[in-house]
């Protein structure tokens, strides 16, 4: 995508897929949050907030249940843009999360300037000591965001103390990847 250009036509199709299947799950009485990769490119686009506005208005809808991923190490270059940007979306009710986050000093001073709704955990930290991730947490607690444990094909292979403190756990062991999004996650355990 990056080579051909394509990623900002890829991160419109994936919001305007994820706010259509919010919309026909509600249509059908149900609820469901969905978590959108995109590209870091788009924080420096001022048109994209009012282009994702203007899909929510035609679907009669907020964004609480769509929650727009961004990879931390992307941003690095575009931080006060970035912060603009995640407040617009967050204005709409849109939640952020930034991806590939890692357990460094300057890391939580960006979560703390950046206001964001969730961090995914680096996979580097997967296999670390009780100490790191506990402290992990508790930053990221403090600062009111979410940790989610994300990638996770077998938990056999992951330190316990992230399973039993994340607030989320998402990977391919819960359900494998498929075109529908009908598993019953109540049924899943761990």
């Amino acid at each position: 995508a990056r080579k051909y250009d394509l990623q900002h036509d890829i991160d419109h199709w994936a919001v305007e897929q994820a706010v259509n299947s919010i919309h026909e799950l509600t249509r059908k009485g149900k609820q469901g949050t969905l978590f959108v990769a995109q590209s870091s490119h788009d924080v420096v686009n001022d048109a994209d907030p009012e282009w994702i506005r203007a899909i929510l208005r035609a679907k009669q809808m907020v964004g609480t249940n769509l929650v727009l991923g961004y990879n931390l190490n992307e941003l690095t270059s575009n931080i006060q843009s970035s912060k603009n940007y995640f407040s617009k979306l967050q204005d709409m009710g849109i939640k952020i999360c930034l991806s590939d986050f890692p357990a460094k000093k300057v890391a939580f001073k960006l979560l703390q300037f950046l206001k964001v709704d969730y961090v995914k955990v680096s996979n580097k930290l997967l296999e670390t000591d009780n100490s790191v991730i506990n402290s992990f947490i508790n930053q990221a607690h403090r600062l009111r965001v979410s940790v989610i444990v994300a990638d996770i094909s077998d938990p056999r292979y992951v330190n316990l103390h992230w399973t039993s403190n994340a607030d989320l756990i998402q990977g391919d062991f819960i359900s494998p990847p498929s075109e529908t999004m009908n598993f019953n996650f109540s049924q899943a355990a761990l």
